[in-house]
């Protein structure tokens, strides 16, 4: 096998790349589907430009999604790591200027992307091409 191949064999078999794909698919799917829903649970309303951002973030995560679970690369894992910062920019500013209502919802969808983030740097960092364990 050349060196291209190789992580991307060991990846599709690789359990926390998996489960990061499957992440993306279970987040991508409602925030494409419903995204009005899914802007109301994190707490921050339902207004056109939430849910335009709920949608484009959905179809990043489907995109993320199919690329770790068709056909995995570390790539994939670091535009994982640069969409949770984008989403982490997106909730500090829901959070700056939050009404109030469903705070408590917001803060936690915070929290939950900051630990969803340090997996997937995690992810990132030990899956590289050239590391060790993936040649």
């Amino acid at each position: 096998m050349t060196t291209e191949t190789r992580p991307t064999t060991r990846l599709r078999h690789d359990p926390l790349v998996r489960g990061l794909g499957w992440a993306s698919a279970f987040l991508g799917v409602p925030q494409v589907v419903a995204p009005a829903d899914f802007t109301r649970a994190l707490g921050v309303g339902d207004a056109p430009r939430h849910r335009s951002a709920a949608t484009a973030v959905g179809v990043r995560e489907l995109v993320a999604a199919a690329g770790l679970l068709g056909r995995p690369h570390p790539v994939w894992l670091w535009g994982r790591v640069g969409g949770d910062l984008m989403d982490l920019t997106m909730l500090a500013r829901a959070l700056k200027n939050h009404d109030g209502r469903g705070l408590g919802r917001t803060v936690a969808a915070t929290a939950a992307v900051t630990a969803i983030t340090a997996t997937d740097v995690y992810a990132a960092v030990t899956r590289r091409v050239g590391a060790n364990r993936w040649n």
